[in-house]
């Protein structure tokens, strides 16, 4: 539902279990297709592919730095000055950090994103922009390659390039890619900080409160937080690459109170080049009939301690038996 929380318009609304669509209030500002973490909402006329590719072709064919300015795509006609080249989006608003910073990996040397009210574009998503402008500034200054590389508006002054080859492939335009595309290109493997806008988070699981009941994982619109089952043992997984920060996790949590497991909107190097990783697991118990899964061994100790001794023939019948067997 983060699309529903995102659209400015109220023209996506959840209704007993499903996004509606209303296509007469929609204002075709994009903000729900940058904001979806599973690419279920697309705008054939504007993707991260077509303006990655119109991006390396202009800083191809220049023979000096070049500014690109995104701008909504009902702003009032303005001339650019020497080195800047328009790229009309729906509304500036849809532009997250990563969509703002990905115009710097791949050769140009500044980006510039004027607000509705700045463009004269009547959508006024410019709250938006501005929260996701100040974050870029910040994400680029804590790496060290700040130098005046994002403007609300285009100007003469245009920064060179920035020097190097990142040995990242810049997969899509989501703030963690984007994040660690330019932490290569400024060579820097420790940074960490905060964000306020950012689509990312790193979850933390606290392996005395979990009870491994997976719900964290069923609900994770975007793959971040997977399980596994073998070998009698259950694991929970977790790749900052997908994390969206929606915290979807934790609000689910049966053990929410017991904070078993937190989110931290945060950008880290560190924690992105690990990859896929195992945050908890533990062992399953299984059915002494059938041999198969009953309930992770945390989830019944966990029942156990909210039952007490009084309720210790209930226990025992849901501990040994899976539900086929009992």
């Amino acid at each position: 539902r983060l699309c529903v929380d995102a659209c400015p318009a109220s023209a996506l609304e959840w209704d007993s279990g499903s996004v509606v669509y209303t296509v007469d209030a929609c204002v075709a500002c994009g903000i729900c297709i940058t904001t979806c973490p599973t690419e279920a909402t697309v705008n054939p006329t504007v993707t991260e592919g077509q303006i990655a590719a119109l991006v390396e072709a202009t800083v191809a064919a220049s023979q000096q730095p070049v500014g690109i300015e995104f701008r909504c795509r009902d702003a009032r006609p303005q001339p650019l000055t020497d080195g800047w080249y328009p790229v009309e989006v729906p509304c500036t608003g849809m532009l997250t950090i990563g969509w703002l910073l990905a115009p710097l990996v791949l050769g140009a040397g500044a980006v510039a994103a004027p607000t509705c009210s700045e463009s004269g574009c009547t959508i006024g998503n410019d709250d938006v922009l501005i929260a996701h402008r100040a974050d870029a500034r910040l994400m680029l200054e804590e790496l060290g390659l700040a130098d005046a590389r994002v403007r609300d508006q285009g100007d003469n002054l245009i920064s060179e390039a920035i020097e190097g080859n990142a040995s990242h492939t810049l997969r899509s335009f989501g703030d963690a890619d984007v994040y660690i595309a330019l932490a290569d290109l400024a060579h820097v493997t420790d940074t960490v900080f905060s964000t306020v806008s950012g689509f990312i988070g790193v979850v933390t699981i606290d392996g005395s409160a979990c009870t491994i009941c997976e719900q964290c994982t069923t609900v994770c619109p975007s793959g971040a937080l997977m399980s596994d089952q073998s070998d009698g043992a259950v694991e929970i997984s977790f790749d900052p690459f997908s994390c969206v920060g929606c915290e979807m996790c934790v609000a689910t949590c049966p053990e929410i109170e017991r904070r078993a497991i937190t989110l931290e909107r945060r950008f880290d190097v560190a924690e992105l080049n690990l990859g896929r990783h195992v945050l908890h697991s533990g062992s399953m118990s299984t059915c002494e009939v059938c041999g198969g899964p009953i309930a992770p061994s945390a989830m019944l100790d966990r029942i156990q301690s909210m039952l007490g001794p009084e309720h210790a023939g209930t226990l025992d019948l849901i501990s040994r038996h899976c539900l086929n067997c009992r």
